[in-house]
């Protein structure tokens, strides 16, 4: 029955010449071998055209495309993958990152073993800059994080609870390449929405898909995160924009989320939005950020959600002042 679930295996690429090879060949050497494959290239300026290339006619691969132009957004790859694929399953594979030839028989397996859950995700291993692992690390980056050991063990849990506990927090499924998910469920993703981020799509993302289904977790580390390197365009990066993105993912998604959380838990989030304006404001004041870039945001954020940004200036200011 698990054979007959299509796996559509995304590898959107841009400037990943170095690590792209691999990536493909590790998806290629999966045990579990029901999958097609998307290759995407964003304009990239390296050689990576000449590696794709030699891929193009795999019986596997089904569709390269490369852009004339730089879209400026990995997520915006996602959704041209998306429309492309005709799996059951997804599997954005990140181009950087690679997988144990285990990683998709186990993903396959576990959701066909718990049919409520319908996004899967592995521990991950850190490749670092020198090509050093460092194995278990995001669950040992995760339960210090939360003083748990939630993630030592295998779980299955309710996509709610996930949130409630940890995901509205933190993105704690902390790696694409380590997920794999139902299609399906792309239809609670606004896509106006993630298209407009450049750092902290994949949280906003993960939360509107586990919002509606269960989550299962395999402590064993199948995926192989490359740290040090992105899917971003020079010069589309900034601390201010990751700071008002991660504010972006609760103000897009409260609606749906607030009513399902506890006051302690509207209290911690409440505090951790507090904190993160506090820091912008910090920086305004003593002018290492434009002012009028913060002023800027604060208006788009008023302009989401009045009352949540309302609570969050409060708890900004009060911390701003107390500690000044």
């Amino acid at each position: 029955m698990q054979n007959s679930k299509l796996v559509s295996v995304i590898i959107p690429n841009y400037n990943h010449e170095a690590f792209l090879k691999k990536r493909i060949e590790s998806v290629l050497n999966q045990s579990y071998q029901n999958f097609e494959v998307i290759i995407l290239d964003d304009c990239s300026t390296d050689n990576s055209r000449v590696i794709i290339a030699k891929y193009k006619d795999h019986s596997k691969v089904t569709h390269v495309v490369i852009n004339e132009h730089n879209s400026g957004s990995p997520f915006k790859q996602w959704q041209k993958g998306f429309q492309l694929a005709q799996g059951d399953y997804i599997w954005i594979a990140e181009s950087d990152d690679y997988a144990d030839t285990e990683f998709l028989t186990t993903a396959i397996t576990t959701l066909c073993a718990h049919p409520s859950a319908g996004l899967f995700f592995s521990d991950s291993n850190v490749v670092d800059a020198a090509g050093a692992v460092h194995l278990n690390f995001y669950k040992k980056h995760r339960n210090k994080n939360f003083n748990t050991d939630k993630w030592d063990r295998d779980y299955v849990i309710t996509g709610i609870q996930e949130i409630r506990d940890n995901l509205i927090f933190d993105c704690t499924i902390n790696n694409m390449s380590a997920t794999v998910f139902e299609k399906g469920l792309l239809s609670n993703v606004k896509f106006e929405h993630l298209n407009k981020f450049k750092y902290c799509g994949d949280w906003y993302f993960l939360l509107a898909l586990v919002m509606y289904t269960d989550v299962a977790y395999v402590a064993n580390p199948l995926n192989y995160f490359k740290y040090g390197t992105d899917n971003f365009k020079k010069g589309t990066r900034s601390s201010l924009n990751y700071l008002r993105e991660r504010a972006l993912v609760k103000y897009y998604l409260w609606d749906e989320i607030h009513a399902k959380l506890t006051k302690f838990e509207k209290r911690k989030v409440y505090k951790q939005l507090g904190s993160e304006m506090q820091i912008q404001i910090n920086e305004a004041v003593k002018g290492d950020s434009p002012i009028m870039e913060t002023l800027k945001m604060m208006r788009e954020l008023r302009s989401l959600k009045r009352s949540l940004f309302n609570v969050q200036v409060r708890w900004s200011l009060s911390r701003y002042l107390w500690r000044n």
